[in-house]
Parts: structure tokens; C-alpha cells; sequence
């Protein structure tokens, strides 16, 4: 038995004698964000663990970067130009098994492939992080891997004209531009490239084969990356993307065993035989590295990698243990279905590790194990490790007590301010000679705790710093507390506190202070001028219009040096071959041209006299036009509304309480919708954000200051399903401040209508929630103050002409992802204010979109796949009629999947406990018509199938689409056409246009491409269309 200890920075000091002089340590009591705090401390005494196993991906990825947060280094990205010198590295699991024709997403691989070489090249230097699946998944072998990247050195010469083929044998995929991960493109003598561990592509510029520069460029826009105050880049490592490389000898193994299974009738002969083609083209198809064995002998498992002195970590041992088995009977399932299928599969045997064998190989060499349990206490287990124990406790744990003591104090009769418990317990702590430190995702709410602790007089030292504050104040090298310090609030994406009674710290996130907030980092948003004049929406050739000199054609981007300056210059080609080089910091001075469709645009002259006058001609038209629109709309400005008064701190302990971090373009949002409603003129604001984007919480904000200034707020939704689901979101958030918030759809009897109605007519209901139930003549408001739209083009005419009365008196806000036509033109025009939200979450990642005919194996397998990964699906069938038939044949096709049907023709009680049901996640699969499309946020659903896609409109798939990818999974939309005859043209181009924009924040891009497509809609006329033809859409918007 090992000796009782019980201080706990002497139980890791104890751990670390033990592991560095060849022992085995359990080490319990690891709550939390504990376990990454104690890894940190264990690795600056000299414990380096090359390889830590988690359970499920998402705790090894939690485990990751809260590691990165003690170790005071950016996710290993201090240097993002020398991704050799990480030290910190995430090994993905891929999402998908290996039997669905899918291969996994490009940042998955890029990522496994940095681990893979940090373990290759520097196995003492580096920790990686994964899971059970990502480690049993076997490798290519060290010999293939081994020299397989590119090396460049500024300054150094280079055979430029093979890069791209050199770059495409490591799995590179070259294009116009250079914008996901993976891909290359060449122009002239630069190279772009946006390789693994890199956080930004890079723009490489050749002088013959002359390496003279390189720089980072933000893949949105095209534009170099200024780096000022930072060291040029003088060398890159660019890594392959993929483990199969199309060498001689790999191929033709390959080959041959493909032959073989062809022969032997294990896989259908026309797939093999069209896979064998391709491959033979050096073709990379979707779910080639799930082929791994058959091109080469013998595939190591991750373990191999390692020195045989290698320290090994593991995470919770006994959920360790019972994973191998669960991703052993998943692949032994999709083995299985593939070959009845008659489709080539390698043996599960062939593609990852012996579960057995690979679960006893890793406890063997495991020298540590980490718990959150104390276990049995210390002393020595059965297996002869040390069990020692850090009695961690969850931050959340108490802040759960003290938010309850705080509504109990601000109830009672002292009225007493809800945060007094938790300023009573920050106090005491500081008392006692603790440091506490509360870490904030984002500065502004940083500035928002600041604030709120401000009238308790508690010191506050705020540091804004983005990497490395916890590990300066937490870490290991963190100094000793010094006295009663003050509160330390700093910038960190820890996913969790924690507290240590016996020694002197205390963690505390934001979320813990708040009560709700929960972790949620965010990506750079493109901005508005990226979204609608990005180089990346410019191919060579497309048509363009310039202010001054007219229609041209873009030829292409050139890095030149004009006056002195170098820079990205934009070229544009004019009637007669004459040339215009636009910086590209002056993109805006350009526009795609796009007329109505089917017009072919006309080259201008640069200097011509016909350009001018078209222009003119133009501008007058749209004076008149313009005069006909501002007396619709003049009424509400000279027509005084309601000022409401200025924001307090009930607003201010409100916006706090927000769940997730606001994204820059939502702040902005809020503070504009915010200022419409202080000032006395009526608001009529449209706020556009792609779905899950966070234009909910606008419309909540906008609803608590209007109750909080003495008015009603009316939300009108299009469907009954929507209803209850901002029921749900607008009754959470404001609940606890005492708005009363209600529902009124037809899902509601008679009865419960009319209580309702009487209610809201005395004042008693400050949030009504409806379709258009709520403008009906027997619905009466003691003072409404703000009228809610959540997707306007859903509604019918006659429901728009009574939207259009309240503008005139009350503050209207309308939500929508794809907007309509006229109103994308009133916004753009400036009749009603704009807002967009762009920023999708860093953790959200695109849809990926899948076109192809209807057969039973994609069905199946999208199904498998995402149960198979505690996931649930929106299977959409357009067609009551054949409802039940469809549900029964899925049934047949997955028969251990629970599925269930939902339509509008349903009784309401039945289909509200339906959608509720799968909204709490009691079974896997919705069988339902379109219903679904506007407002369902289920995050747990990530996979949908449209049967027919073909028959739906372009914002509708759009709107529908949007109901998966909602979480930090990556989400898959099957849009299926009939299996045989051929689509209408029209359907091909929606179709086109859903798979070309999958990237996040898509919504307004498409809803211009519907504006583009079908004109100016009843705004413009057919009065106007010849205006457009002459000038182009976003010219004639602009005049």
C-alpha cells in the first residue's frame, strides 16, 4: 500500500517521481477541466505523454484544448508558419464508417496526417490527443509516410513546374482558387495552397523557380494577410493530405486484389471495374482511404508510431475499455451490409486494429490513468499502479447552490441583489488567500462580469491577452499567490472550472457565474463586402461592372509592384483589348454583373460615350422609381413612435445570461436593433443570418427591452410547429425575469385560445407567439409595441398588407435566412435597414451535399450512419398520400431504427407530441413533409434526406437544409432525384446553385441568386428589366 496523501499539489509532485522513474500511476479525483490542469503540471515536470486516449471524440477534444489553454499555447499554433514546431496535437476520428462511399472531411484528414508526422518526426517532443476510433484506425506504413511532403525555403530554388503535379500526388486537389483545405491553384508564377497545419492558405510567389516570398491569405476574400510586427516566413512544410499515394508498386497491389475480389464474385464487377479506371487515372474517389490495405502489405497501428519508451495516457479507463467494443461490432455491422451490397470491402481487420489485441496492448503500456473518481483511495491497484488522488471539485457544483441561494435572496423580503451569494464566496476566497479566476470566451463579456461585480467593489484585473493567461496564472509556471489578490478575468475557451480545497486556486467560467452559458467559440465572419464582392464569387471570364468605365470582363488577379507598392491587382479586359488593374483593397469598386436571365451582357469601351449615357438613362428611371416607393413608406417617418428608455442593469444582468458567445455581426445586430427602438421612429429592420446563426436571441433582446419598456411584443411565425419551438426559446430566456410569454396556434382548443385572447387583451401576456392565428380580427393588444416576423415570405399576400399597416405604428423586426426579392431590394436599396449575420460558430462546419438518383443502399447507409453515431434524421417525403408506405419500406431497410411520421394533415395534438417526442430525441428518424422547414433547431440531427428533391424551390431546399448541421457534428443532406428520366432543367440549376454554396453563412448569397434569377419581383416590374439588362443588378441597386 502506498502512503496516504493528502495535499494535492504533493499527490502530483508524488505522480511525477513515480512516472519519471518508470512507474504506473492512477491518479483520481479529476474533475472537470482538472485532468488537463494536472497533464500540464505532470509535462513541466517531465512528463511527456506521447499519446493520450480519451473515450468518445468529443472528450478528446475537450481534453485537447483545455490542455492547450494550461499550456499556454494556442492549439500548438503560436507559429501558424512552422507547424514542425507544434508541440500539441488533435488525432480525428473520421465520422463516417468505413463502408459508405464517403470519405472523411478534409479538416479530419489534414489533421490526422500533422499527428501523424509529429509522431513520425519528433515522437519525444510531441502529445497527441484521440479517441478509441481515432487510435484503432491502422496507418499507412512509416516507410511510405516517412519523406512524403514538401519542403520549400524562401530563397531556395525549386522545380516550379512540377509542384502541381507533385502537390496532387499528396492528395492535393488543384482549382481556380485555393479556398478549402487541400486544395492549390496556380496563377501565373504565384501558387496558392492551403495545406495541413496551417491556420491560413498560402500565397506562394516564384520568380522562374525562385522561391522569393510567401504569405498568408484569407481564403474568403482572396487577400494577402498583413503580418506586421511578425517574422517573415522563410519555410513551409507542406504535408500530404491523404495516406495512399499512387506510387508503382501500391498501385498495382491494389490492383490486384481488387481483381481478385472481382473474380471471386465478392464485389460486383462493374464497380470494380469503373474503380479500377479510376484509380488507374490517379483518381482520388470518396472513401479511398478505406482501401488502405489493398495498396499496401502491412498497416501499423498507431501504437507502432511510438518509441517503445513512450509514455501512454489513458482517460477514464473503463469507458476506454467498453468503446473498443462498441466501434468493433459498428464496423463488423457495415462489413457485413457492403458485401451482401457486392461492393469491395476491405476485412474490418484490414482497416483498424484487432479490438482485443489493441485494447491489451494499450493497458500494458499505459504508465498513467486518469479518473474522476477517487476510486477505492490511494494505494496500490492490482495491476501495481500508484493510486493517488486530487480531491478537484466542479466549479459547477457550488455555483449551481450559490444561483439558487441568490433567487431565493432576491425573492425574499430584503430583496437582496441575486449575485450577493456568489460576491459573498468570491470574497471569502480572496479572504483566505485563493486566486480566483474566471475565464471569459470573449472580451465583451469579459467587460460584461466586470461590470456586473462593479457596484460589490470587488478589485478586478482584467487581461486581455488571447493564449496563454490561464497558464500564466494556472499553470505550471505560474507565479505563488501573492496576498488577497484581485479577481482575475481573462480570455479563455476552458470548457470547464474547477476548485482545489487544498491548494490555493479557483477556476471559474463564465457559464458557471451566468448560470447557462456554455462554450462557443467562433470563426472570422466574412465580411458584408466579401459576401457580395468577393474575389472567391470572380472566375476568370465572368462579366463585371465598373462604376466608371462599365461592363468588362475579369481576366484574373495579379500580384504586381506599382509605385513602389506591391499588392493584388484585379484585371479587367474591355471592348477592344484594353486593360484595368484594380487594387484589390478596391474590390468594391467592381461588381459581378447580373442581368435578368438569359440576357448576355455587352463589353463597354473603356472611355466610351455609351456607357455614360446608359448610365444616366438608368439613374433617371430609378429616380422615378424610387419616388413612387418613398411614399409607401414616408408615413412611418414622419408618423412619431415609441422612444423606449435607455438600457439598465435588469438589461445589462439579461444579456449576460445569454447561453452562447455573441458572434461580432450579432452584437452588431442587437446594438442596431437596440438603437431603433430608443429612437422615436417607428423600426421596420430586416436582420438576415443563415439558419443557426443566432437571430433568435436578436428578436429576444428586442422583445425584453420592449416588455421592460411597458409594451406587448407580438412574434408571428408561419407554421404551428415553429410556434411551439419559440415558445420554448423565448419562455427559457425570459421566464426567469417574470415576462409572461404565450402561444396561439391552431394546435391549441377552443378554449385555450380563448383564455389566451383574453389574456393578451387585459395585459396579462407580455410575448404572444403565433402563426398568422395572431392577426385575425378577434385578436386584441392592451398596447402592442413590436411586431416579430420570422420568415415574411412565408406568409400570403393578404398577411403581408397587414404587416405592412403596422409599420406605420408599431417597431417592426423581420428575421429571415433567404430573404424575398423585394425585400433583398428594399434592404439593399436602403427602404428598410439591413442587418446581417455572418458568423457561424468556429465549431459549426458546412453541410455536406449530396445530389444522386433514389436507391436503397444511400438510404440505408446515411441512416446506419448517423444512429450509429447517437445522431437522429429528417427523411422528407412531400406526399401524404405515400407517407406511410415510404416510412414502412425505411423500416424494412433499418429495421432496429425507430421511425416515426409527422404532416400538417395530422390531428395537431398528435403532431405536436410527435415533433416534441423527436425533439427530446425518443426515437431516430422523422418521416415528414415539409412542415420541418422553417425554425426546428434539434442539434442531435445532423443527417436528412429529401426524397424528390427536384420538386422543391431553391430557398425552400435551402431553408430545409437548414435544419440539420445546427450542432459541432458535421451534418449530411442527401437530396435524391428519381431513379430514372431525366430532371427539368430549371431543378438542375437549383440543384447546382444548393451544391455550389454549402458553406456557412450562405443564405443571403443564395437569396441574391434567387433575386438574380427571377429579377426585381413585383419591386422593379417589368418596367425596369431593360434598366437592368444595361447595367447589371447590383449597379442599378446601388443608383
Amino acid at each position: 500500500m502506498g502512503q496516504e496523501i493528502h495535499n494535492d499539489r504533493e499527490s502530483l509532485r508524488r505522480a511525477g517521481e513515480l512516472l519519471g522513474g518508470g512507474g504506473k500511476v492512477r491518479l483520481g479525483g479529476l474533475r472537470a477541466s482538472a485532468g488537463a490542469w494536472a497533464l500540464a503540471q505532470l509535462q513541466a515536470a517531465g512528463y511527456q505523454a506521447g499519446l493520450v486516449v480519451c473515450p468518445t471524440p468529443e472528450r478528446a477534444l475537450t481534453l485537447y484544448e483545455d490542455l492547450a489553454e494550461f499550456l499556454g499555447t494556442d492549439r500548438g499554433t503560436e507559429n501558424p508558419a512552422t507547424p514542425e514546431r507544434r508541440r500539441l496535437l488533435y488525432l480525428p476520428a473520421w465520422e463516417q464508417r468505413p463502408y459508405d462511399n464517403r470519405s472523411a472531411a478534409v479538416e479530419h484528414q489534414a489533421r490526422r496526417m500533422s499527428a501523424l508526422y509529429g509522431l513520425l518526426h519528433r515522437p519525444d517532443e510531441v502529445t497527441v490527443v484521440g479517441s478509441v476510433a481515432a487510435i484503432m484506425q491502422l496507418t499507412a506504413p512509416r516507410e511510405a509516410l516517412y519523406e512524403r511532403y514538401e519542403y520549400l525555403i524562401v530563397g531556395a530554388d525549386t522545380e516550379f513546374a512540377e509542384l502541381p503535379e507533385r502537390l496532387t500526388a499528396l492528395g492535393y486537389r488543384r482549382g481556380p482558387r485555393a479556398e478549402d483545405r487541400g486544395e492549390f491553384a496556380v496563377k501565373g508564377g504565384i501558387l496558392d495552397v492551403f495545406a495541413p497545419g496551417y491556420d491560413f492558405p498560402l500565397r506562394l510567389e516564384f520568380f522562374d523557380n525562385e522561391l522569393e516570398s510567401v504569405r498568408f491569405y484569407d481564403p474568403s476574400t482572396q487577400r494577402s494577410i498583413k503580418t506586421s510586427g511578425k517574422l517573415p516566413i522563410e519555410e513551409i512544410y507542406l504535408l500530404p493530405m491523404q495516406e495512399i499515394f499512387f506510387e508503382d508498386e501500391p498501385l498495382r497491389r491494389a490492383m490486384e486484389r481488387l481483381s481478385e475480389e472481382q473474380q471471386a464474385g465478392t464485389a460486383g464487377f462493374q464497380y470494380v471495374t469503373d474503380l479500377k479506371n479510376d484509380l488507374k487515372d490517379h483518381q482520388r474517389v470518396p472513401g479511398l482511404e478505406y482501401l488502405l490495405s489493398h495498396f499496401y502489405r502491412n498497416v501499423p497501428t498507431l501504437l507502432d508510431h511510438l518509441g517503445e519508451k513512450a509514455h501512454l495516457a489513458v482517460v477514464e479507463a473503463a469507458q476506454v475499455e467498453r468503446q473498443f467494443d462498441v466501434v468493433g461490432e459498428r464496423l463488423e455491422i457495415g462489413y457485413e451490409r457492403r458485401r451482401e451490397a457486392e461492393l469491395p470491402a476491405s476485412d474490418p481487420r484490414d482497416l483498424f486494429a484487432d479490438a482485443a489485441k489493441l485494447r491489451e496492448e494499450l493497458f500494458a503500456r499505459a504508465n498513467l490513468l486518469m479518473e474522476e473518481t477517487e476510486g477505492a483511495g490511494e494505494g496500490e491497484d492490482d495491476a501495481g499502479r500508484e493510486t493517488l488522488v486530487v480531491h478537484s471539485v466542479r466549479s459547477q457544483t457550488w455555483a449551481d447552490s450559490l444561483r439558487g441561494a441568490g433567487k431565493s435572496a432576491a425573492s425574499g423580503s430584503r430583496g437582496e441583489s441575486p449575485l450577493q451569494p456568489l460576491v459573498d464566496q468570491l470574497s471569502q476566497w480572496r479572504g483566505e488567500g485563493r486566486r480566483v479566476i474566471v475565464a471569459s470566451h470573449t472580451h465583451s463579456q469579459q467587460e460584461r462580469i466586470s461590470e456586473l461585480l462593479k457596484p460589490y467593489e470587488i478589485p478586478t484585473l482584467r487581461s486581455d491577452v488571447p493564449v496563454g493567461s490561464l497558464s500564466k496564472l494556472a499553470g505550471p509556471q505560474a507565479e505563488p499567490v501573492d496576498g488577497a489578490e484581485p479577481l482575475h478575468l481573462i480570455h479563455s475557451t476552458l470548457s470547464a472550472g474547477f476548485a482545489l480545497p487544498d491548494a490555493d486556486i479557483v477556476v471559474l467560467t463564465e457559464e458557471e457565474i451566468s448560470g447557462t452559458h456554455r462554450k462557443r467559440t467562433r470563426q472570422a465572419a466574412p465580411k458584408l463586402e466579401g459576401m457580395l464582392n468577393s474575389l472567391a464569387d470572380l472566375a476568370p471570364d465572368d462579366f463585371i461592372v465598373h462604376g466608371e468605365h462599365g461592363i468588362g470582363r475579369f481576366r484574373g488577379l495579379e500580384h504586381m509592384v506599382m509605385g513602389g507598392h506591391a499588392g493584388d491587382y484585379l484585371v479587367l479586359e474591355y471592348a477592344g483589348g484594353d486593360k484595368l488593374y484594380v487594387p484589390a483593397h478596391r474590390i468594391r469598386a467592381v461588381a459581378k454583373f447580373s442581368g435578368p436571365e438569359g440576357v448576355e451582357a455587352r463589353l463597354d469601351k473603356m472611355g466610351g460615350a455609351r456607357w455614360k449615357t446608359k448610365r444616366q438613362k438608368v439613374r433617371e428611371a430609378v429616380y422615378k422609381l424610387a419616388a413612387e416607393l418613398l411614399d409607401i413608406y414616408a408615413a412611418r417617418e414622419v408618423n412619431p413612435g415609441f422612444a423606449y428608455p435607455p438600457l439598465d442593469e435588469e438589461y445589462r444582468a439579461f444579456e449576460a445570461a445569454f447561453e452562447f458567445d455573441e458572434t461580432p455581426d450579432q452584437e452588431r445586430a442587437i446594438g442596431e436593433v437596440l438603437a431603433d427602438m430608443l429612437s422615436p421612429r417607428p423600426m421596420d429592420r430586416l436582420v438576415c443570418g443563415d439558419v443557426g446563426f443566432g437571430k433568435t436571441e436578436v428578436a429576444i433582446r428586442a422583445a425584453f427591452e420592449a416588455v421592460h419598456g411597458g409594451k406587448q411584443v407580438a412574434v408571428l411565425v408561419p407554421t404551428t410547429v415553429l410556434v411551439e419551438q419559440h415558445a420554448m426559446s423565448f419562455e427559457r430566456r425570459l421566464d426567469p425575469y417574470g415576462v409572461r410569454v404565450s402561444a396561439l396556434s391552431r394546435l391549441h382548443s377552443a378554449a385555450e385560445q380563448k383564455d389566451v385572447l383574453a389574456d393578451l387583451a387585459a395585459g396579462r401576456i407580455d410575448v404572444i407567439i403565433g402563426t398568422h392565428r395572431l392577426i385575425q380580427r378577434d385578436v386584441a393588444f392592451k398596447d402592442l409595441g413590436l411586431v416579430i416576423i420570422d420568415e415574411e415570405q412565408r406568409f400570403g399576400v393578404k398577411h403581408k398588407e397587414r404587416f405592412k399597416k403596422m409599420r406605420r405604428t408599431v417597431d417592426v423586426l423581420t428575421l429571415s435566412a433567404t430573404p424575398i426579392p423585394r425585400t433583398m431590394h428594399m434592404a439593399m436599396s436602403g427602404m428598410r435597414d439591413l442587418s446581417i449575420i455572418a458568423t457561424p460558430p468556429t465549431d459549426r462546419l458546412s453541410i455536406r451535399t449530396v445530389v444522386s438518383r433514389k436507391n436503397d443502399q444511400t438510404i440505408r447507409e446515411a441512416i446506419d450512419t448517423e444512429v450509429a453515431r447517437g445522431g437522429q434524421v429528417f427523411y422528407v417525403h412531400n406526399r401524404v398520400k405515400s407517407i406511410e408506405d415510404e416510412a414502412n419500406h425505411v423500416r424494412e431497410l433499418c429495421p432496429n431504427v425507430r421511425i416515426h411520421v409527422a404532416h400538417g394533415q395530422m390531428e395537431p395534438k398528435q403532431l405536436e407530441k410527435v415533433m416534441l417526442s423527436f425533439l427530446r430525441g425518443e426515437f431516430q428518424v422523422l418521416m415528414c413533409t415539409s412542415i420541418i422547414e422553417s425554425g426546428l433547431d434539434i442539434p442531435n440531427a445532423n443527417t436528412l434526406i429529401v426524397d424528390r428533391a427536384d420538386m422543391f424551390g431553391l430557398s425552400q431546399l435551402y431553408q430545409i437544409r437548414g435544419r440539420v448541421g445546427r450542432g459541432a457534428r458535421r451534418a449530411y443532406a442527401y437530396l435524391l432525384l428519381p431513379e430514372s428520366g431525366k430532371v427539368t432543367d430549371d431543378a438542375e440549376k437549383r440543384l447546382d446553385v444548393l451544391q455550389e454554396h454549402s458553406d456557412l453563412g450562405a443564405g443571403f448569397r443564395i437569396a441574391t441568386y434567387d433575386l438574380e434569377l427571377r429579377g426585381g419581383g413585383n419591386l422593379l416590374g417589368d418596367s425596369q428589366s431593360g434598366h437592368i439588362a444595361a447595367v447589371g443588378l447590383e449597379l442599378y441597386t446601388e443608383l
